[in-house]
């Protein structure tokens, strides 16, 4: 009985110590699976093959702590008998020794895969490293491409900088070209007017030169027979009351006839109308056309005794005898000036000018009410007018003010807003604008309010610009500037 309790011991500690063993195995065994598995997740993470390898080798150490698992069952299982754990012992020593070699042998499998594995990713690495560095030359061609392509799109843009200049160099010598045909067309036509003023002023002189002789013819019938030394200085003096009208109808004569040079015709045209409006000239351009049937052209008016002045009268538009006091039609003449030139006048009268607000005051407050009109075309071609009636400028002391009366036209009312506002140029602010000066910041100079619809004396600008300070009637065009502008007045009737 002795000997049974001393041999079941010894069996025991043998059973104990070869657990020990196996268990220390199983620890030493378990971080070394450990590192393999954290170095194949760290290596192939995203390897499907990888994968395979590390569920392989969990599997293995899930089946060591399964064997770890069995062992302690068996230290802690009392019951069971001496013989069958001495049975059992062996089998188990020989299992974790197969399962030793066999995981010796899959961890040198292992490490061969891997070793395989990282010298086929050392290749992929060389092969990008070798892509990369082809693909940093083909970047460098790029940008040094990319470089000779800017400094020829430098170039082209110097060209197509110098082509742009060359083309308003062309643009601005065709406007003038232009201007020049336009001038020398106005020219022609008003040296046809004056042809016209000299046959028909001929025509006068001459059917006076008949009626005065024919009354000269009757009178020397009615005269008796001179007696006296009286009686002949009576004869002799009304003899030599034709021979001024002669002579005067020889010389208008003659001129007309050498007419066939424009310097003639000039010349033929300035004295027909001095003849008309020197002597006796009319008070405006509407008492001219009572007076009988006169071209379109400059003439001189007097509307007041201490006051007179060359004006453009239009003899055409809506039964004529209309004073032209503001016309622009091709930019030559500054109109951005101050008030001393706004209130005498400046420019050429047979060009772009402006008559004066001086003028413009005598004109409208004495004697018949008068009427505004003005003419508007566009660079498009279209044109439009606009009319209204009672047109009065005050005087200097109310800076000019304007007063009109009803809109009539196509060009729709963009001078009614305004109306009873005074004058303002860049030294003489006038509108209601408090805090700023609409004539310097738009550049003209106008019956402002604030600060304007309308800007006949704006900017003279080109006919695809738009912008409030040009030449603009809002209404009927917006901003953009316009081509010509014509403003007069006719007395009423």
């Amino acid at each position: 009985m002795a000997l049974s309790a001393i041999k079941f011991v010894i069996i025991v500690s043998i059973t104990m110590a070869t657990l020990c063993e196996v268990n220390c195995q199983i620890t030493a065994i378990g971080p070394g699976f450990q590192q393999t598995i954290s170095l194949l997740s760290n290596v192939t993470n995203s390897s499907a093959a990888m994968n395979s390898i590390l569920h392989h080798l969990q599997n293995s150490l899930n089946n060591q702590q399964d064997l770890q698992i069995v062992a302690n069952m068996l230290l802690e299982n009392n019951t069971a008998s001496v013989d069958e754990m001495v049975s059992i012992l062996p089998e188990i020593i020989v299992m974790l020794q197969d399962q030793w070699k066999k995981q010796d042998e899959y961890q040198n499998g292992t490490i061969n895969v891997l070793q395989s594995q990282l010298d086929a990713q050392q290749d992929n690495h060389n092969e990008i490293e070798t892509s990369l560095n082809d693909q940093q030359q083909t970047l460098s061609l790029m940008a040094e491409t990319q470089n000779q392509t800017l400094n020829k799109l430098c170039e082209i843009g110097e060209t197509q900088s110098q082509m742009a200049e060359m083309q308003s160099l062309m643009a601005n010598t065709f406007n003038q070209v232009v201007t020049l045909l336009q001038m020398q067309s106005h020219q022609l036509h008003n040296i046809s007017a004056s042809i016209n003023t000299m046959v028909s002023v001929l025509e006068n002189i001459s059917h006076l030169l008949d009626k005065q002789t024919d009354q000269i013819e009757l009178l020397n019938q009615c005269l008796p027979v001179p007696v006296n030394d009286s009686d002949i200085a009576v004869e002799d003096q009304l003899q030599n009351s034709t021979a001024p009208m002669n002579t005067m109808g020889d010389i208008l004569e003659t001129q007309a006839a050498e007419t066939q040079s424009q310097q003639q015709v000039t010349v033929a045209s300035t004295m027909a109308t001095q003849l008309v409006t020197q002597q006796d000239p009319p008070r405006d351009c509407s008492y001219l056309a009572t007076r009988g049937n006169y071209p379109s052209g400059s003439y001189t008016i007097k509307p007041s005794d201490s006051l007179a002045a060359d004006v453009y009268c239009d003899m055409d538009t809506d039964g004529g005898g209309w004073t032209v006091f503001q016309h622009r039609f091709n930019g030559s003449v500054n109109f951005y000036r101050g008030w001393e030139d706004y209130e005498n006048g400046f420019g050429d009268v047979n060009g772009e000018y402006w008559a004066g607000l001086r003028l413009l005051h005598v004109l409208t407050s004495s004697g018949s009410a008068s009427r505004l009109r003005i003419e508007l075309e566009a660079f498009d071609g279209d044109t439009a007018y606009a009319e209204y009636e009672s047109f009065t400028v005050g005087n200097s002391s109310s800076n000019y003010i304007l007063t009109i009366g009803s809109y009539s036209g196509n060009a729709t009312d963009c001078l009614g807003y305004h109306n009873n506002m005074q004058f303002s140029t860049y030294d003489r602010d006038n509108d209601v604008y408090s805090s700023t000066s609409c004539a310097v910041i738009w550049q003209g100079a106008w019956w402002y309010k604030t600060c304007h619809r309308s800007h006949l004396n704006g900017q003279y600008l080109g006919s695809t610009e738009t912008s409030a300070s040009g030449m603009i009637w809002h209404a009927w065009k917006s901003l953009y500037s316009l081509k010509t502008s014509t403003m007069m007045l006719r007395r009423t009737p």
